[in-house]
């Protein structure tokens, strides 16, 4: 009956959602709550040429779209912009017909109230900039911009943009280009005119994303890319978006350990310079002798093939690897523990206790970080394996398990989920701990690479003749990469990771596949 009573409940969220945006609809952009709840759409109707916006959860599959604004005037091809502001918790929206005496135009708050988001609680706070042509909101943690571009579609010569910081003063926004920007120009929003379409998100190029800190947008002459630092407004030029990218990322990693620094004191300095020195001589002295056990097998490693290789070097990671979590969890891990008592049991005066509770605070911070290594090193359920047992449901658990972690670390959301029809598998150890090890693989590459700001995981059972195969889509929204580079990746030499990934599979008899395009994230398909 709970079957049923879902598959009905799926049914009347398609056809209601099929009512509202069918075939004759076009999807100009969208935007995502901060705790990915709630989703917000700009709609275009073909027919009617009539704009509007939309919201609807993501967690209530059954609930019914909720229009919260459509605009008077049809004028079609207005494209109206949505964004998620973060620090109010509203959707934004900036319309800008081209029609002059069009009454529409302006900025308008959604905000949340009482759980729920209605065209009520709207309120416009700005009229549109007739000068404006095609334009897009974006934010971040910073606050929210506007990428304007000047000219029609089509007709006019040297179309460019302009980036706006959405200031906000009481219940109005003003429109200021930041005094960094001043005179620079950016690449005209939209394809020219007699481009064909294909799809609905191809109406507006991608010339401008938004990280954490800051936009990278492309330059006018459309050769170059620029940062702009949204907290000190700082401008920086850069030959690719690639590199752009990784200045970005490096920015927020040093904002990260700075703000991290500036929060703690001398004596905090000291105990978390005793803390991590020990982590780094235990593991230090264990990857030691990890490398002097391999080394002295080279000679009777040259004699056999690559496959025995890899199995004899994998295993011989694997036992090191428990080796090294056990050392850091019998040893830091209950030296901090004994830190954190004896920081407890202080006798402090009254203005030093915010400071023990710190200290305090900073140890169980550690402890947690130690486990989640250790576990990362050598999971508890393959830990307690014996080889050859039964190893059903125990990929899927750990695998969610290794999800999680990525999400607390990373702030990425990943999903773990199973196909109605899959068949839990029953797998040895060897090829359990395999597959762990190339999924782990696969997000850290995602961390460090992607820049996704999201990542599912999904298990389902293929049939093929009398046998079985169980594959795992793993999936990022991220950058991706081009074939070529892939390719180039996959047989450099500084690329061990990727090709780990591919003798680990051949080691236990399955494939993996690399699926990408540049701009379009990444899948990596496991089968076996």
């Amino acid at each position: 009956m709970k079957k049923i009573a879902c598959c009905f409940l799926l049914l009347v969220a398609f056809f209601t959602r099929l009512c509202a945006w069918n075939a004759n609809t076009q999807i100009h952009g969208t935007a995502v709550s901060a705790d990915k709840e709630w989703n917000a759409v700009s709609i275009l109707e073909n027919e009617t040429h009539e704009e509007s916006i939309w919201v609807y959860r993501s967690s209530a599959h059954w609930s019914s779209p909720v229009c919260l604004i459509k605009f008077k005037t049809q004028t079609g091809w207005g494209m109206p912009s949505v964004c998620y502001d973060k620090k109010t918790g509203s959707f934004i929206v900036y319309h800008n017909c081209w029609i002059p005496e069009n009454e529409d135009g302006g900025i308008y708050e959604f905000p949340l109230v009482n759980g729920k988001y209605k065209s009520s609680n709207s309120f416009r706070t700005l009229t549109y900039d007739k000068h404006i042509g095609v334009s897009k909101l974006f934010s971040n943690d910073e606050g929210i911009y506007l990428l304007a571009s000047y000219g029609q579609w089509n007709g006019v010569e040297n179309k460019k943009s302009k980036l706006f910081r959405l200031d906000r003063i009481e219940d109005t926004f003003n429109l200021v280009v930041p005094e960094s920007l001043e005179g620079m120009e950016f690449a005209h929003l939209a394809w020219d005119a007699d481009k064909k379409f294909t799809s609905n998100d191809n109406c507006l190029r991608d010339i401008c994303f938004a990280t954490n800190c800051g936009l990278i947008i492309l330059d006018g002459n459309e050769n170059s890319w620029w940062h702009f630092d949204c907290e000190t407004e700082n401008v920086k030029q850069f030959d690719s978006k690639e590199a752009a990218l990784e200045y970005d990322m490096g920015l927020k990693q040093k904002r990260t350990a700075q703000e991290f620094l500036a929060e703690k004191n001398i004596y905090v300095y000291a105990c978390l310079f005793v803390l991590f020195f020990l982590i780094a001589v235990c593991c230090g002295i264990l990857l030691l002798r990890m490398y002097v056990k391999q080394n002295k097998k080279t000679v009777s490693l040259d004699k056999v093939n690559t496959k025995e290789k890899n199995q004899f070097m994998f295993s011989i990671q694997e036992a090191e690897r428990s080796k090294i979590s056990r050392d850091i969890h019998d040893s830091v891990i209950q030296d901090i523990r004994v830190i954190r008592l004896e920081t407890e049991n202080l006798d402090v005066m009254e203005n030093c206790k915010e400071q023990q509770n710190r200290i305090k605070n900073l140890a169980t911070e550690c402890i947690v970080k130690l486990r989640n290594i250790c576990y990362n090193l050598a999971p508890a359920e393959l830990a307690n394996h014996e080889a050859g047992d039964s190893s059903e449901i125990e990929l899927v658990s750990i695998i969610n398990t290794l999800a999680q972690q990525f999400s607390i670390r990373t702030h990425v959301p990943c999903s773990v989920t199973v196909d109605e029809d899959f068949k839990y598998p029953t797998f040895e150890k060897e090829k359990t701990q395999n597959l762990f090890r190339v999924a782990q693989e696969a997000l850290t590459n995602i961390e460090k690479h992607s820049y996704a700001t999201q990542v599912s995981i999904f298990f389902k059972t293929e049939h093929s003749g009398e046998r079985d195969y169980t594959v795992i889509y793993i999936t990022d929204d991220g950058i991706g990469i081009s074939s070529e580079k892939l390719l180039e990746k996959m047989n450099g030499k500084d690329h061990l990771g990727l090709r780990s990934m591919k003798d680990r599979m051949n080691l236990i008899g399955g494939l993996i596949e690399f699926v990408s395009d540049q701009d379009c994230g990444m899948e990596v398909i496991i089968r076996i």
